[in-house]
């Protein structure tokens, strides 16, 4: 699958000004197989979340499996912060 040609994922608000130099220290140490997802959980949508595949596999695994990890469509799409707080409510369990 496409997953398996990368090793994390970063998700930012459109305000957001990543650094990626920056956040490779972060995660070279980890593995991109374990389930690891890094924010600023009092502001996540000033930062955003870096998971790592481990992490996605997991997230796909519990979408609307568990009711608390609904899967956004068209019709209901997740507002912006609706949709971190649903990652972080989905991977914290």
């Amino acid at each position: 699958t496409e997953l398996e040609n990368y090793d994390w994922f970063f998700v930012f608000d459109d305000g957001g000004f990543p650094i990626i130099e920056n956040l490779r220290p972060l995660v070279q140490h980890l593995s991109p197989d374990d389930a690891v997802m890094m924010s600023d959980r009092d502001r996540p949508a000033a930062f955003g979340s870096l998971l790592s595949r481990g992490a996605v596999r997991v997230l796909q695994g519990l979408l609307d499996k568990d009711r608390h990890c609904p899967r956004p469509t068209k019709q209901q799409p997740l507002a912006q912060l609706q949709a971190y707080s649903t990652l972080w409510s989905c991977l914290a369990r």
